[in-house]
């Protein structure tokens, strides 16, 4: 089996992937039927309406074997390099592996190998559990001040509210903002949306693309 973990949702989040429930298995353990993208809004709250999805936690248990065939199946031309490194020492796999993974097709383990493996199965987690990928989740586990905001390091929240100031390496200041992010570290600065945090990746990879030209 393949197996995910699954989160039974506290709210229609739309920063995080579902998995639809499908045939039972056990207590806990269910097949599942569909992986799901990041949801709008509405989608969100019709799916939690139905009880039959959970949020997916992207954390994987599997034989490395289990895993190989079905990416076998799925992805040959991805399988095969891996395949043919064979056993070797941790340290020989490491120097192996080095040499043909930046040629190695670019695609996360849920469109590659889940959602077309029959043997996926989800367990629903017993474990408090969040995503801290974006300075929008990660402000959720912090203290707030009065005004709900968040700031962390030489930073200052001024008149705003519900915000995320962070300042490592420098100083970070906000003023009468709502509902924004601005954070100073390793030399480079931010500023978006609370509800655009999880798209940091864009803006990281469009300013290396800026780098190379």
């Amino acid at each position: 089996m393949l197996v995910t973990f699954a989160i039974k949702p506290a709210a229609p989040e739309t920063v995080f992937g579902y998995i639809r429930r499908g045939q039972a298995l056990g207590e806990r353990l269910h097949r599942v039927a569909q992986f799901t993208e990041k949801p709008d809004r509405a989608r969100a709250e019709a799916w939690l309406a139905t009880g039959e999805y959970a949020w997916n936690s992207g954390i994987f248990v599997w034989r490395c074997s289990t895993f190989l065939h079905a990416l076998e199946a799925s992805r040959p031309a991805l399988a095969a390099p891996l395949v043919a490194i064979g056993e070797r020492t941790l340290e020989g796999f490491s120097r192996a592996l080095d040499k043909v993974f930046p040629g190695l097709e670019n695609i996360s383990v849920d469109y590659a190998v889940l959602e077309h493996a029959p043997n996926t199965v989800a367990i629903e987690a017993a474990f408090d559990w969040d995503d801290l990928g974006s300075w929008g989740a990660w402000a959720r586990r912090q203290p707030h001040d009065e005004h709900g905001n968040v700031t962390h390091g030489d930073a200052v929240a001024i008149d705003c509210e519900r915000c995320v100031v962070v300042g490592e390496g420098g100083h970070a200041a906000a003023i009468g903002l709502s509902d924004m992010i601005v954070v100073h570290a390793g030399g480079a600065t931010l500023a978006c949306r609370v509800e655009d945090s999880d798209r940091v990746r864009r803006a990281a990879e469009a300013v290396a693309g800026k780098g190379t030209r």
